[in-house]
């Protein structure tokens, strides 16, 4: 993993919560917020829902290109939209995001379909993803390991294997350049999460190692 930063972080880009279905991303994120006295209009919201309620797409078309580029193009319009507006302030956190631009990427390579590379390789190549890449490498990813006894049946993402996603995230992140952090499953007390991550932030802008803080 590529958790180690060398030079001093003066304005910290987004924070970005990554994990499986049901390893309390969304919770995370809502008490961050708080937390944080953040305002909403810097918060993003897992863009994947909507995008599926609105298209039509299911858990069924997780493996096809369209499904994933249509997530993915959202997903990064409305980061681009956040940035854009919080361009003239220069404190504090500028972005919140349940999920990232990365995740379609992670589930088309995934898929256990023939083109799954394929499909996987063309998201990595899409334009505005090599865009919003730089803004990426700059910002704190934090993984939240899979929780079993969390799981449910939401009906819109697939429970199977979801540390095949984790391994398959972080892998992608190391090869992308984006450093990140973790939670595992044995840290469940939201309280706790939100001050680890507060942590993280601190040592993030100070330019100091977060591996020793992976949790």
């Amino acid at each position: 993993m590529d958790s180690s930063s060398t030079a001093k972080n003066d304005a910290l880009a987004a924070i970005f919560v990554l994990g499986p279905s049901s390893s309390g991303k969304t919770t995370l994120c809502d008490a961050l917020v708080e937390d944080l006295c953040l305002d909403r209009s810097k918060y993003i919201k897992e863009v994947a829902r909507k995008v599926m309620r609105s298209t039509g797409f299911t858990r069924n078309d997780t493996h096809t290109y369209d499904m994933q580029a249509a997530i993915m193009k959202a997903q990064i319009e409305a980061e681009t939209r956040v940035l854009h507006d919080a361009k003239s302030t220069s404190e504090g956190l500028v972005l919140l995001s349940d999920r990232s631009a990365v995740d379609p990427i992670v589930y088309a390579f995934s898929a256990k379909v023939k083109i799954a590379k394929e499909t996987g390789e063309r998201l990595l190549e899409d334009h505005d993803f090599r865009t919003i890449l730089p803004v990426y490498r700059r910002s704190l990813f934090v993984v939240l390991k899979p929780v079993p006894e969390w799981l449910f049946d939401d009906g819109i993402r697939s429970l199977k294997d979801p540390s095949k996603y984790t391994d398959m995230l972080e892998d992608i992140l190391t090869k992308l350049g984006i450093k990140f952090v973790e939670i595992g499953e044995e840290t469940k007390s939201l309280r706790q999460r939100v001050d680890i991550v507060k942590i993280w932030m601190n040592e993030w802008r100070a330019g100091r190692s977060l591996e020793a803080l992976n949790i």
